[in-house]
């Protein structure tokens, strides 16, 4: 297909031309799908002849964006409650995102488990969601069977869609779960604010101590693990660069680690 760009002397005359084409002399409508055609080429040229293009947009769904979903305990007995955690990493700062989380239960159950909820980023893009699991996911969610769930999240954002997947197993019988450890942010400048959260460490009241590349941290307090064996605490990222290792250890020498990722304070979080 071929497409002229016309100046707008061309474009007067060409109306006419047109026009006359339509109506005849005596104005009577000859063709009318040629009118149509003075719309669409009024349409597609600019006032100063030239023709108008869309105006292209950053795609969120591109670049450092990064998405996840994690659910912990991975692994739990019949009839027991999980969580499941949604996250976006390096987003758009300040921004809500639409999250729909979607769990299948093993072949031939008929559990089927749909959430629907939204992550707020912050100022550095990133953002999390956790949501108990059933808890209130319609319409037909359980913990009932045996065998392999799975996860998923899209996450959406104007006309744009992104996933995530996990799964978790549930057991006739309880089975020791090791220490895990979740952090949000992963990844941030110098002086980020993250959100720790533990599971399956000693319980209860269990006195946690949190190492970030060896050196132990602390916002003023000393968290303990609840009756599940769950602590959460929030903590400041020292000075450092690279990659680095979150650990946390319950006075019993339980012990879970994670790695993330800091960078120099004018860097925004690369």
């Amino acid at each position: 297909m071929e497409i002229n760009i016309f100046s707008r002397k061309s474009i007067k005359s060409l109306k006419t031309r047109i026009f006359t084409l339509a109506f005849g002399s005596t104005g009577r409508a000859v063709a009318t799908f040629t009118v149509i055609a003075i719309v669409v080429t009024m349409g597609i040229l600019g006032g100063s002849g030239k023709l108008l293009q869309p105006v292209p947009s950053a795609g969120p769904f591109v670049g450092d964006a990064t998405y996840h979903v994690m659910v912990t305990p991975a692994a739990i007995p019949v009839g027991h409650t999980t969580t499941i955690i949604a996250s976006v990493d390096a987003f758009i700062a300040n921004t809500v995102l639409d999250v729909e989380v979607t769990v299948v239960g093993p072949h031939g159950s008929g559990i089927l488990g749909i959430e629907n909820t939204t992550i707020s980023t912050d100022s550095h893009g990133n953002g999390y969601v956790m949501l108990a699991y059933p808890g209130s996911f319609k319409p037909s969610a359980s913990t009932n069977a045996v065998g392999t769930y799975l996860v998923s999240a899209t996450f959406t954002y104007g006309y744009t869609t992104a996933y995530a997947y996990s799964h978790f197993v549930v057991f006739k019988n309880a089975v020791f779960a090791a220490p895990q450890l979740y952090i949000t942010p992963g990844f941030g400048p110098v002086g980020t604010t993250v959100d720790v959260y533990g599971y399956h460490f000693a319980p209860p009241d269990a006195n946690i101590t949190l190492y970030y590349d060896g050196i132990a941290v602390s916002n003023g307090s000393v968290p303990k693990t609840n009756a599940t064996g769950f602590f959460s605490l929030t903590f400041t990222v020292p000075t450092s660069t690279g990659l680095n290792k979150v650990t946390a250890v319950d006075q019993y020498n339980n012990t879970a680690p994670r790695t993330s990722r800091s960078s120099h304070p004018h860097s925004q979080g690369r």
